[in-house]
């Protein structure tokens, strides 16, 4: 049953109702197209979320936080909601981007086979977590069905009629979810004229689950036929009845992961996720070592066949790879490892070589023992040490330091790769969004929705030197 009947052909706004999508606890979600004589600069395909009025409280509590929250969603890994419509019968209408499909589908056309792309899809949908906890608020009923992907593969978190704003370290919602993501804790909690109290360890634990389907093609970490009697062995495990047995195809370093995840206490689940984006291998083509091997066995080639060095520099020229260094760019020999390794190993095509030794120049000069103390900004990278403790690789047998040109440099790509998703989808120059982002704070560049007055003499320089260094 549908909450919300709507036929095609409805007219809402400027949109007219094509296909049914499909039905949530509270709304159903419709296909969309603009409607004829609807101006052109509307985006061509939407989805139309219908939630009605006059279903009761705790309808209306939904429709209240669902509203709220996507009003407030402002990230590249959250479904994004262009306009909110009131119906004369009360009911709204959410205008959102329309994705090309569901992580579920995904997973129902691939039984029992790991996903293609199945480390980026995760670290996309744990990149949407990051952002909705760092934001004060938990999904609540995270599952593969409102987890989207675009036209592009790229995820998108969407439904959060379940979402709740966090009092602190909790929150409240209400006592509804799906059985196969819940975690141990949800099972012992007592409804009060609240709600049902909720966590973020609660997304984690779902991410949790999420992830071991991904990786052997839909099959739950815990046993049973039916979704209750896999909720029956969770709570087993949680009383130390039942012993948690991942499949052995699921590569080690994400067994790792998940049963960190999966762990009994919320309180320990969040603390051993504390460093799980850095621990999540990458996935994403290797877009650009994969070119740069063309490109030197272009050259190759053209020496073998005795053309010469113009013949090599004819092949050459198609094949540059846009953003990597030129070999007489003057960045130091001694960082240049560091800064391309540290734009490979993100997947964001923004994130290149060219764009992180810019920076360098721009922050220090590429002077690793610049410091400013007035402004507690230190090294090759001028970091501030507490936020350099959270984008810090893990180096074997030592703590990184931000003193450290590679540990620093290092740091620098992996919050510019996240900077992308939450600040780069402002309309502008994704990289100078990113620049700005890291010299500024991401909560500056959002506020100014582009790049802040303060930071365009700091972008000019990055923009030149990128020209400068790069192809």
């Amino acid at each position: 049953m549908r909450p919300v009947n709507v036929f095609p052909g409805t007219v809402v706004g400027d949109y007219e109702v094509t296909d049914h999508l499909g039905s949530g606890h509270w709304g159903s979600v419709y296909a969309g197209r603009p409607r004829r004589g609807a101006p052109p600069d509307l985006p061509r395909r939407v989805a139309l979320k219908f939630l009605p009025a006059g279903r009761g409280a705790p309808a209306e509590a939904a429709v209240a936080r669902e509203l709220a929250f996507s009003e407030r969603a402002r990230h590249a890994r959250l479904i994004r909601t262009h306009q909110v419509l009131r119906e004369p019968d009360g009911t709204t209408v959410l205008v959102m981007e329309r994705a090309r499909t569901s992580l579920r589908s995904l997973l129902d056309e691939n039984p029992e086979r790991p996903l293609p792309d199945a480390a980026r899809i995760l670290r996309e949908l744990w990149e949407a977590l990051e952002h909705m906890h760092a934001e004060g608020w938990v999904h609540g009923d995270l599952k593969p069905g409102n987890v989207l992907l675009a036209e592009d593969g790229s995820v998108r978190v969407a439904d959060f009629g379940v979402a709740a704003e966090l009092e602190g370290t909790h929150a409240y919602t209400e006592a509804v979810g799906t059985q196969d993501y819940l975690p141990p804790e949800w099972w012992e909690r007592r409804l009060s004229e609240k709600g049902v109290l909720t966590r973020p360890a609660t997304d984690v634990w779902a991410f949790g689950v999420i992830a071991h389907e991904v990786l052997t093609g839909g099959v739950h970490p815990f046993a049973g036929a039916a979704a209750q009697a896999r909720a029956a062995e969770v709570r087993g495990y949680a009383a130390g009845q039942v012993q948690l047995r991942l499949a052995p195809s699921v590569p080690a370093v994400w067994q790792a992961i998940i049963r960190d995840c999966l762990a009994v206490p919320y309180q320990e689940r969040m603390e051993v996720t504390r460093d799980l984006a850095a621990r999540m291998p990458h996935g994403g083509p290797p877009r650009r070592r994969r070119r740069a091997w063309l490109i030197g066995a272009a050259a190759a080639l053209a020496v073998l066949i005795g053309g010469g060095a113009a013949t090599a520099q004819r092949m050459l020229a198609p094949e540059t790879v846009s953003g990597e260094l030129r070999p007489d760019a003057a960045v130091p020999q001694q960082y240049r490892t560091a800064i391309t390794e540290a734009a490979h190993s993100c997947h964001q095509k923004a994130v290149t070589p060219a764009l992180i030794a810019a920076m360098l120049y721009a922050e220090s000069r590429f002077d690793p023992n610049r410091r400013s103390p007035a402004t507690d900004e230190y090294g090759i990278a001028m970091w501030t040490p507490r936020v350099f403790e959270h984008w810090a690789p893990q180096p074997p047998g030592r703590k990184a330091d931000y003193l450290n040109p590679d540990d620093a440099i290092a740091a620098l790509g992996r919050f510019l790769c996240s900077l992308v998703t939450t600040v780069g989808y402002l309309p502008g120059d994704q990289q100078s969004l990113i620049a700005a982002g890291y010299r500024m704070g991401g909560d500056a560049v959002r506020e100014a929705k582009g790049v802040p007055p303060k930071a365009e003499q700091y972008i000019r320089e990055v923009k030149a030197k990128v020209a400068e260094y790069g192809y």
